[in-house]
């Protein structure tokens, strides 16, 4: 079994602070692969948080590959992670030395990291204006007179 220790100076709803003490639980290997984690129930009665809350959490780490779910079994950890984690900080954001390193160490091994973060929103890479124009298009064109 393994503790959940929430600190005070967290940031953000509960349920994203649950997922990301978990998540990182499981990157760090203090959580093994296919080690069961606590029923919603057990761990709502544990921490004293809303089932709603730890369910959010459980599904987003479902969503992320973190987890699977065996029908009338629980929630497992799967496969481990054999690299070490991605840190949260945008890349970009690096300085410039740091990111020319990146750029060559990813090129080299030829396996590009992806992010599928549910936290993370690339708006760059995402038509944004295209979309709006076909919404608004859309909507203009199915407002007609209704009979």
């Amino acid at each position: 079994m393994f503790d959940i220790l929430l600190t005070s100076d967290e940031q953000g709803p509960l349920y994203i602070q649950l997922y990301r003490h978990i998540r990182g639980l499981i990157q760090r290997g203090d959580i093994q692969d296919r080690t069961k984690l606590p029923s919603i129930r057990t761990l709502s009665q544990q921490i004293h948080f809303s089932k709603n809350t730890i369910e959010t959490a459980y599904q987003m780490l479902i969503e992320e590959g973190y987890v699977i779910s065996k029908p009338r079994s629980g929630l497992y950890v799967v496969a481990p992670f054999l690299h070490p984690p991605i840190p949260n900080q945008h890349p970009f954001n690096l300085p410039k030395d740091t990111q020319i390193s990146n750029m060559k160490a990813l090129q080299s091994s030829h396996e590009a990291p992806i992010d599928f973060s549910l936290l993370e929103i690339d708006s760059e890479s995402f038509p944004l204006q295209a979309w709006k124009a076909c919404l608004n298009e859309s909507f203009s064109y199915n407002s007609g007179p209704q009979i």
